[in-house]
């Protein structure tokens, strides 16, 4: 119980308001922009002249659908959004088409599965306005139109191909606000239409712009010019007992930045000088997340990003029966991870060795 509350807290400090649902790391976050298109089914419209009797133009067949989005999404699900949307369909008897131009606010929620990270269902729905504009033949004056509240239902699911780019199979039902006997603007004022009513289903692509960058590397600090090495009956024994700079890494990932391949390699240098010092020399490396996700997921990633260490100082020529590897996932935080800030430095593995002939 006092695990459940607790997961509870953390996600009204970051503001999800779904604290039933376990969020998991996402790759693609942050502001992007899209493009979609496919097929859209009309329902049938009633278009009819004042005083004469209603007469069905709409086909309740296919037509298609285009448009541009953005938005922002954040890394607890949430994915406010704009959508520029065109739908068009085809009128009954050769008459024309229907054009319905929209803009919509949208919001929607990505899921997140546990054991397929880069896959998410999504859920969600918007407001907006649009412009139900007949293109019709000589038979009736063209270049009609009317203004409409639109509002929106639709899930779907996308797919993470890499931090910046995500595909998106999704569905949309989409109805006007307003009801029949509304006249139409433009060159024929005095013609009427039903509801506007589509099913809409789309494949769309987004581009992240900020992605999940590593946290800015720090500098190091200068070093100074190393004095001449002392004769060898002289030459004094480094302690072995240190801890070493902390290893970043972006969200939701296990991979080595250049900046921590860099500061690794004069690890590996340091390790290997002192294991000639002190043949019992031992190395621990520790792997640690922030909070976003759950318990189990984050400690499969503590794992990773431990051996993603481990395994590069093999490379660098550190022995291999050194190295100890922990995983503590989100259990040692050493900032708050009520920030972005406190997160990012809570991403990270930290080597450490010790030696039993040096006192700790």
């Amino acid at each position: 119980m006092k695990r459940r509350s607790g997961r509870i807290a953390r996600n009204l400090l970051l503001g999800t308001g779904i604290a039933a649902v376990p969020v998991l790391a996402m790759a693609g976050t942050g502001p992007y922009l899209g493009l979609e298109a496919g097929g859209n089914w009309v329902g049938p419209e009633l278009y009819y002249n004042q005083g004469a009797a209603p007469t069905k133009f709409q086909k309740d067949v296919f037509g298609w659908a285009a448009g541009v989005t953005g938005g922002y999404k954040f890394e607890n699900g949430l994915r406010p959004e704009i959508e520029l949307i065109f739908r068009t369909n085809a009128l009954r008897n050769g008459l024309g088409r229907s054009n319905a131009p929209s803009g919509m606010a949208n919001l929607w929620y990505d899921f997140s599965l546990p054991m397929v990270s880069k896959l998410h269902p999504y859920i969600g729905g918007g407001v907006g306005f649009g412009r139900i504009n007949p293109i019709l033949s000589s038979t009736l004056s063209p270049n009609s139109y009317r203004s409409v509240f639109l509002y929106q239902g639709g899930a779907g699911v996308s797919y993470d191909f890499t931090d910046h780019l995500t595909g998106d199979i999704g569905w949309r039902w989409i109805q006007s606000g307003m009801k029949s006997a509304t006249a139409f603007g433009g060159g024929n004022t005095d013609l009427r239409v039903g509801r506007y009513r589509a099913n809409t289903a789309l494949v769309s692509l987004r581009y992240f712009f900020g992605g999940n960058s590593a946290p800015a590397p720090v500098p190091p600090a200068p070093v100074a010019e190393a004095a001449p090495a002392p004769a060898p009956a002289q030459q004094t024994k480094e302690d072995p007992n240190r801890k070493y700079e902390n290893i970043n890494f972006a969200f939701d990932k296990s991979d080595l930045t250049t900046y921590a391949k860099a500061s690794l390699d004069g690890d590996a240098q340091t390790i290997n000088t002192l294991a000639g010092q002190y043949p019992d020399l031992q190395v621990d490396v520790a792997g640690h997340t922030d909070w976003i996700g759950t318990s189990a997921y984050n400690q499969a990633l503590s794992e990773r990003r431990a051996n993603t260490v481990r395994e590069y100082l093999e490379s660098k020529g550190v022995d291999s029966s050194r190295i100890h590897t922990f995983a503590y996932g989100e259990t040692r935080p050493i900032a708050p991870n009520t920030t972005a800030e406190g997160r990012a430095q809570n991403r990270r593995s930290e080597v450490r060795t010790h030696s039993a002939s040096v006192t700790k």
